[in-house]
């Protein structure tokens, strides 16, 4: 999606990553295709990508996806002080070790200036009617602005 705020563009990616366990390479592939697929679509001066990733995003992961995507990483949710662990899944327990898989990352070139994020949180984390979650993901949602 390409959304124009005032004379800014702003390129927003929604993906889901293979659910494979134990794909972290397969993963990154399919990351870098996309990255790849996008940078070529559009120019991406102010890109937001965001999804299931089905993987903790750490900072050697961050490192691995930075250098084969040749752009910087940041993620928004942190970047906003959103409160760790934060959780995305209903049932952490039946993905061992994960149980942060959902994220909005800024993707920017060397030399940019990322976006400015805040109020970085995990909604849809409470059940509804019948006790029933609306997914078996939480969402994650932070606001940002740009820089000047």
């Amino acid at each position: 999606v390409k959304i124009a705020v005032g004379k800014k563009r702003v390129t927003i990616t929604n993906l889901h990553l293979t659910h494979l366990s134990a794909q972290d390479n397969l993963r990154l592939q399919q990351f870098y295709s996309v990255v790849k697929q996008v940078s070529e679509e559009c120019d991406p001066l102010h890109w937001l990508c965001c999804g299931d990733f089905n993987m903790a995003l750490g900072k050697e992961m961050i490192a691995a996806m930075e250098n084969g995507a040749s752009h910087r990483i940041v993620d928004c949710y942190l970047q906003s002080n959103g409160i760790l662990p934060g959780t995305t899944l209903v049932h952490p327990d039946k993905a061992t070790g994960m149980g942060r898989i959902d994220y909005i990352l800024n993707l920017y070139r060397h030399g940019e200036k990322h976006l400015h994020f805040e109020n970085g949180k995990v909604v849809l984390n409470s059940p509804g009617i019948e006790n029933i979650y609306p997914s078996d993901h939480f969402a994650v949602m932070v606001d940002f602005r740009f820089r000047l």
